[in-house]
């Protein structure tokens, strides 16, 4: 497989993800980044690469780099802005070793409201600091 080949199909698996994460279909990709539902198409299905504008794009619409899009990663910096389930709130805080190991909370005592207050402020002021130290 070349090296063309390969980075479509990480940007469709990659692509795919964080679709799914924002509950997003082709038709919604479609008219976020003004190109047909077939271009989109063709990039879930590793055909096509799209411009680096419109990775731009897509990165600036679901909050992360563009690696995030275009490179095989273990950890993403994606940072959700809210959580629906307690499940995904506990991994988010999780992640986050400083927060893990340092921050004196139980979460086996706290209720599922609390863990998902926890994880989305947590998620807030992620988000504040990665957009006040962002690299140009």
């Amino acid at each position: 497989m070349s090296d063309s080949e390969k980075t479509k199909k990480i940007f469709a698996k990659n692509l795919l993800k964080y679709m799914e994460r924002h509950n997003l279909n082709q038709t919604d990709i479609s008219e976020i980044t003004g190109v047909s539902q077939q271009s989109v198409s063709n990039w879930l299905n590793a055909k096509l690469m799209p411009r680096m504008g419109i990775i731009e794009i897509l990165a600036e619409y679901f909050k992360i780099l563009k690696s995030d899009l275009l490179e095989e990663k273990q950890n993403s910096t994606y940072i959700p802005d809210h959580f629906e389930s307690v499940t995904d709130a506990m991994e988010f805080i999780l992640r986050v070793p400083v927060v893990a190991n340092n921050c004196g909370y139980d979460l086996d005592t706290m209720s599922e409201e609390e863990i998902i207050e926890m994880a989305e402020d947590l998620s807030e002021m992620l988000q504040i600091m990665a957009k006040k130290h962002r690299k140009k």
